[in-house]
């Protein structure tokens, strides 16, 4: 994430996908936030919304060829961007 007022943070994303509906968690380095009310906004747009104890935020983003970038906002004027890539892990049960 960039435009903080402390700098860059880095972050990790997990996304879970149902059809049109996008979940998953968002962690930083002190914590992190769920979110549920996501959605495709339309064809390869992204729209993410996450309510924490500090703020609420909006994550709007562009996937292509394996990332998402974009920008984000608080609801306490804060704003700046983000922008992340792929990452696919894999777990197997023995």
């Amino acid at each position: 994430m960039h435009g903080l007022p402390q700098g860059d943070l880095p972050f990790t994303i997990i996304f879970e996908q149902e059809r049109e509906k996008i979940s998953g968690v968002l962690s930083f380095f002190f914590g992190g936030a769920a979110f549920r009310s996501s959605t495709i906004v339309r064809d390869q747009v992204l729209g993410l919304h996450l309510n924490t104890p500090l703020a609420n935020f909006t994550l709007n983003g562009n996937y292509n060829s394996g990332r998402i970038s974009g920008d984000w906002s608080a609801d306490d004027g804060s704003k700046g961007t983000w922008e992340s890539k792929k990452i696919v892990q894999t777990a197997s049960i023995q």
